[in-house]
């Protein structure tokens, strides 16, 4: 879901726009993850305002496009995370950008834009990175898209990974050991459904 600027100005007399996202948050005194519902507001004054039953979780100021699929997937992400950059007179993300932790920078962490979209050798923050489970991930994208092998770190274990497309169905490629043997292993996704129903090691990090 994409709003540009063109969309706010013709909407100035509208209801603001938004929608509903299930996040991911962790339950202390129970120690496990549960999701949660938040409401994601994009006002007239371009912000975009996080809430929980009424109670506003976070406002940010949008200078870009808004893209839905970069909104945070958690409350730690919420709280926490936040990215630098430049914008071009398109109002579209290009150059280098950053990413901060609790105001702190992350050494390495971050890559380039081109016309909007992620481009090149980046070191990015797993969908679901949060104080309980810091993964990273390393490899290429072209215009926007996880191409090539990438690298996971992930509870001090490095899996290697290829992606590609063909006839519009993903492929992810990993390589397992056992008893000394490397294992190329394959899982097939059609719209994001994997298909060949094998056993799935990054449903849990939603790659």
């Amino acid at each position: 879901m994409n709003f540009s600027n063109d969309d706010l100005l013709r909407g100035l007399q509208q209801e603001e726009l938004s929608r509903e996202k299930e996040i991911d948050y962790y339950n202390e005194s129970k120690k496990r993850l549960e999701k949660i519902k938040i409401l994601i507001q994009l006002t007239k004054d371009n912000q975009v305002i996080y809430s929980k039953d009424g109670a506003i979780l976070r406002v940010e100021q949008i200078l870009g496009v808004f893209n839905y699929q970069e909104t945070f997937n958690n409350t730690d992400q919420i709280y926490k995370l936040s990215w630098q950059g430049q914008y071009c007179r398109k109002k579209k993300k290009v150059g280098k950008w950053v990413a901060y932790w609790d105001k702190k920078i992350l050494e390495n962490v971050g890559g380039y834009y081109k016309d909007g979209q992620k481009q090149g050798l980046w070191k990015d923050l797993q969908l679901n990175y949060c104080d309980k489970v810091k993964v990273f991930e390393t490899g290429g994208y072209h215009y926007g898209q996880k191409r090539g092998f990438w690298n996971y770190i992930w509870c001090d274990e490095k899996i290697d990974c290829e992606f590609y497309i063909k006839e519009g169905k993903k492929y992810v490629n990993w390589y397992e050991s056992d008893e000394g043997l490397q294992i190329q292993k394959q899982i097939i996704y059609e719209d994001d459904y994997n298909k060949n129903g094998i056993y799935d090691p990054f449903k849990q990090m939603q790659i």
